[in-house]
């Protein structure tokens, strides 16, 4: 993979890393621990959103949940 990609991959990866933070912060302000943050990655065939999360997996430790083969 080239370089530029690579960098763009981790600039996605760190935008939507933030955003999960943000998101769980908000969430045990709220008190609801009973509820799993959840984020959705979307995109046409090829575009990168395996690497994308597998990237995110690897720098968070965060559970990834594939759906490739349910289509």
């Amino acid at each position: 993979m080239e370089f530029a990609q690579t960098e763009k991959i981790e600039q996605m990866a760190q935008q939507i890393i933030e955003r999960a933070q943000l998101l769980q912060q908000q969430k045990m302000q709220q008190q609801t621990q009973d509820r799993p943050v959840i984020v959705a990655i979307d995109g046409r065939c090829a575009s990168g959103k395996t690497t994308l999360c597998s990237f995110i997996e690897q720098k968070t430790g965060y559970t990834v949940l594939h759906l490739d083969h349910f289509f």
